[in-house]
């Protein structure tokens, strides 16, 4: 894992020998201070991320949040990606970014604070 994500770690200021050893050390103290078998995962690495000696480990756990921010499954960008060749076909393909940038926040729940002042300004003006 360490040489796969070598990039953004040592971007990051990750410092990259000796994140095997900090690996270890985090693993001894979850082991020895935490009882894995009554916990989700979730709290257990909770419990790591704020131990009394977490900036100890800063260069594994700075993998471990690389890791956790990696999607499980790309069904939603799927999803993101049709959208947007629904939105992009020959009948819509006149409308101008804004209103595809829209249609694809609202299609998908997300609201965009930001996005709507500006579409509310363009009402204004057209």
């Amino acid at each position: 894992m360490v040489e796969r994500f070598s990039v953004p770690q040592e971007s990051a200021g990750a410092r990259l020998l000796e994140i095997h050893n900090e690996f270890a050390e985090t693993m001894e103290y979850a082991v020895q201070s935490i009882l894995l078998s009554t916990m989700d995962y979730k709290s257990v690495w909770w419990r790591i991320f704020n131990a009394f000696n977490a900036t100890e480990w800063s260069n594994a756990l700075l993998l471990v949040q690389l890791l956790f921010s990696l999607p499980a499954s790309n069904g939603k960008l799927e999803r993101v990606f049709f959208t947007l060749n629904v939105i992009k076909v020959k009948k819509r393909s006149r409308l101008k970014d804004l209103n595809r940038d829209l249609t694809v926040n609202i299609d998908h729940g997300h609201s965009n604070r930001n996005l709507l002042q500006q579409v509310k300004l363009k009402l204004l003006y057209y």
